[in-house]
């Protein structure tokens, strides 16, 4: 500052040497060479206009620089929390779906999210083409499309929400509550019927077939493998068997084309059939009064019969209508446990005789004599009375000349009794003979014998004698020429002893010899009683 008097110039000073600004919230005030001046408000107007995402801030009607206001948005999100971050700093996280709904009607789908409904989807194009209807199904291809699951779990069935039906991943069906299929050997198809302990009278038909078929309707298990141990079987066990301890079973089956086992089972064979149980009693029946339980053999035709047991209960072999307790009709044979056998038969015109038995055994020697009305007694052989046996089929001995009894040709006597005995013996050998014959008589202990015996087998004209007193003597001849019509022959009186028993005719070789020698048929032993 210059101040000039009277045209003189001053120097010239400064009018401010400071100056100071200072605020205090909204008010400025300048403080000049010390001295404070009024406190003024530094804003009097803001305001912020925007344009797309510019910012721009207007101060006492200067506008500043727009700048953008969100350089950067981010999302994320955590299960249903929502968390919006704009330039860097993050909001709090918010639900993003408050409610959801699903609603159904005839085949549109309609989803509702925090109360906004979405446009209806209509199904019927994915019901047509993947899903199986409740009315039917017309598109099955029968191999693409099928009603199950696609991994390794078992398909379960329930009804009011109670299982009834397994098909399990192994592919075999299990059908009750709570089935337990075998560990060992699990069954392809199990019904479980349950237990009946609050109802034990209540019974069940585990597996029923019916229908109205005008042929067979059959239960048919066919194995068709032709293994050697193979076979198709209906089984019945009851609650102690099992497929480990083999008891308590019934079992009706077929054994395989091919079935051949190392055993000697007597059900071993190709395609036999049979029945057979593994448990107590077996019981086999009509129940029905009055019918008859009937067997054949050889087909079906009535001639087939072959056994009938009547309601009655007599039993007929042979005949339909068994008329006692056991009725045969043709030769009853009883075999020997070695060989042979002894066969009894009837007149083809049966006189329709009923024989009654003794109620014990005689005395030896003792015969059966009835009394015209067919009840049978023992009685001793009168005097007089022949009996008499023949050899029926030949006899050989070869390489022995130890005494046997002949197989065909002995006869009891009764103690104290006398008899004369009559012998005609068949000679022959194989070959050359050489063996020779040796015969004698065995008769009861304490028996006294005078018999003849007389060996003709290599001369038409001369025979050999001995005479027969007791057990141990003998005739013989040390050849048997076939060409001379070899035979022998005894006669002679026997008394018996206080022992009966039985007169024997007993033979073997003079000498041992692989040549046999043969007793032939008809020879015979003929004892009459003469005291």
């Amino acid at each position: 500052l210059t101040t000039t008097i009277n045209g003189v110039a001053g120097t010239a000073v400064p009018m401010v040497n400071s100056v100071a600004n200072t605020s205090s919230v909204n008010n400025l005030t300048t403080t000049i060479n010390g001295v404070a001046g009024t406190a003024v408000p530094m804003v009097n107007s803001v305001a912020n206009t925007s344009s797309v995402n510019n910012l721009t801030t207007t101060i006492n009607g200067v506008a500043g620089t727009a700048v953008p206001m969100v350089n950067s948005v981010a999302n994320t999100s955590s299960v249903n929390n929502l968390t919006t971050t704009i330039n860097g700093v993050a909001g709090t996280a918010v639900p993003m779906v408050n409610s959801n709904a699903t609603s159904l009607s005839g085949s549109s789908l309609t989803t509702t999210v925090n109360g906004v409904a979405a446009t209806a989807l209509d199904l019927t194009p994915a019901i047509t083409s993947k899903a199986w209807s409740l009315a039917g199904n017309t598109t099955s291809t029968g191999t693409g499309q099928f009603l199950g699951s696609t991994d390794n779990r078992s398909l379960r069935f329930r009804t009011n929400n109670v299982q009834g039906l397994i098909l399990d991943s192994t592919g075999s069906v299990n059908i009750g509550n709570l089935p337990i299929p075998s560990v060992s050997n699990p069954e392809k198809l199990l019904v479980d019927a349950g237990s009946t302990a609050g109802n034990p009278s209540f019974t069940t038909n585990v597996i029923s077939g019916k229908g109205y078929l005008n042929n067979f309707l059959q239960l048919n298990i066919q194995n068709m493998s032709t293994g050697n141990a193979a076979s198709s079987d209906i089984v019945a066990t009851n609650d102690a068997g099992t497929e480990a301890n083999l008891i308590n079973f019934i079992d009706m089956g077929i054994n395989s084309s091919g079935y051949s086992t190392s055993n000697s089972n007597i059900l071993n064979g190709q395609n036999n059939t049979y029945l057979y149980s593994s448990g107590a009693d077996m019981i086999v029946g009509n129940s029905t009064a009055a019918k008859d339980l009937i067997i054949f053999t050889g087909g079906t035709a009535i001639a087939n019969e072959r056994m009938r047991i009547k309601g009655t209960g007599n039993m007929g072999i042979g005949t339909t209508t068994p008329g006692s307790t056991l009725d045969v009709k043709g030769t009853l044979r009883l075999s020997g446990t070695t060989s042979g056998y002894v066969g009894l038969q009837p007149a083809a015109a049966a006189g329709s005789t009923t024989y009654t038995l003794p109620a014990a055994d005689g005395t030896t020697g003792q015969l059966l004599s009835t009394d015209g009305s067919g009840v049978l007694s023992w009685s001793s052989v009168g005097i007089g009375v022949a009996q008499m046996v023949r050899k029926t089929a030949s006899e050989t001995v070869t390489s022995s000349i130890v005494l046997q009894d002949d197989d065909h040709l002995f006869i009891p006597v009764v103690a104290n009794g006398v008899y004369q005995v009559e012998v005609l013996l068949n000679i022959t050998s194989s070959a050359g003979g050489a063996g020779g014959m040796k015969i004698g008589l065995s008769t009861p202990t304490g028996s006294t014998s005078n018999v003849l015996s007389e060996i003709n087998i290599n001369d038409n004209f001369h025979w050999t004698r001995a005479w027969l007193t007791n057990n141990t003597s003998y005739c013989t001849e040390n050849t048997i020429d076939n060409t001379k019509n070899p035979a022998a022959r005894m006669n002679g009186i026997v008394t018996v002893g206080a022992t009966a028993g039985v007169i024997k005719i007993q033979w073997a070789q003079n000498s041992s010899n692989s040549d046999p020698s043969i007793l032939l048929p008809p020879s015979f032993l003929k004892v009459t009683r003469i005291q």
